[in-house]
């Protein structure tokens, strides 16, 4: 074969190591010593020869090394195979073994529940209980002519006087069997007046065109409250004299 033959067949043998391993490389190594020694003898027949020869021993020499130690690093490194975690044994718990316990039965003691009166009115004097009522009916008449054409405020505060006549009249306590007529009467006196607070009361709201007409509504309960208190005195005057 001639030398510029063997130069080509080396240099394809030596790119061909690059990509296939290492026996094509050596078989390309050995044609481009083979084309080296032929190109010395006949240099004159095989110019072409001279310039592939470097690089054939070269890709030769290149392929040789490359695979050579990829075959060394895959047979000396060891391959790591992952050993599966040992599934540590659960414990073992002894059995303990419970103690019965006996509940000692509570016995509920029923409270009773205290009941709730209402503390009936003092029995007072039953000149004293006329003296009272006789004032307090001269206290809500003395505010008649401000509940005639009351400001908001002057509504809100008869409202509240009227509005507490039950509870001055509880606060006199109670008069003798033969006053009580006389109590019957105050009474209904103070419900009239508890009816011309509410009135007042919500006259406060009113616009002040139709204060004045509503106020006028308001003083009829009053009046009648006012009237039943006179009877009541009268009917307590007339039980002490007989």
């Amino acid at each position: 074969m001639k030398p510029h033959q063997l130069a080509v067949g080396a240099l394809t043998l030596a790119v061909v190591s690059l990509a296939v391993p290492v026996v094509p490389a050596v078989l390309a190594l050995a044609l481009a010593v083979w084309a080296a020694r032929s190109t010395r003898d006949a240099p004159k027949q095989a110019p072409g020869g001279r310039g592939l020869l470097p690089a054939a021993v070269a890709l030769s020499v290149v392929g040789v090394v490359v695979w050579t130690g990829l075959a060394a690093a895959v047979v000396l490194v060891p391959t790591r195979h992952e050993e599966p975690m040992a599934v540590a044994a659960p414990l073992e718990v002894p059995p303990t073994t419970a103690t019965p316990t006996t509940a000692t039965p509570t016995t509920a003691v029923p409270t009773a529940a205290a009941p709730t009166t209402t503390a009936p009115n003092p029995v007072v004097d039953d000149e004293q209980w006329l003296a009272g009522i006789k004032k307090l009916a001269d206290k809500l008449d003395a505010r008649f002519a401000d509940s005639l054409d009351p400001t908001p405020a002057t509504a809100r505060s008869l409202a509240k006087l009227y509005r507490g006549c039950d509870r001055e009249l509880a606060g006199l306590g109670s008069p003798s069997d033969q006053l009580e007529p006389a109590y019957r009467l105050a009474k209904q006196a103070c419900a009239r007046y508890h009816k011309a607070g509410e009135c007042l009361a919500a006259l406060a709201g009113v616009p002040e065109r139709q204060r004045q007409d509503q106020a006028l509504a308001c003083a009829d309960p009053q009046d009648e409250g006012s009237s039943l208190f006179l009877d009541a005195q009268a009917e307590a005057e007339s039980a002490l004299i007989g």
